[in-house]
Formats: C-alpha cells, structure tokens, sequence
C-alpha cells in the first residue's frame, strides 16, 4: 500500500482515539494488515 495512502487512512482514524498511545497501536496495527497486500494481491491474479 502507498505511504500516502496509508497517512491519509491515519489521518480519519485519529480522531477517533483521544489519547496518543492507542493511536500509534492503530497505526502499527494498520501497517501490519496493509503490508504485503501487492504480493498477495499478485497471487490471487495469478
């Protein structure tokens, strides 16, 4: 996923949490999911 596009999806969700803590969780969590979508994204057109 593009950097970008991953600040931006950031972006939305920090309004949902108050405190810094459990935004960097989400913010970890969501890099985690995203990484290696293209490989995967790959083996499925395959």
């Amino acid at each position: 996923m593009c950097d970008g596009l991953l600040r931006v999806l950031l972006a939305q969700v920090d309004g949902c949490f108050a405190r810094v803590g459990p935004r960097l969780k989400a913010g970890q969590y969501l890099r985690a999911v995203t990484s290696g979508l293209a490989e995967r994204q790959w083996l499925v057109d395959r």
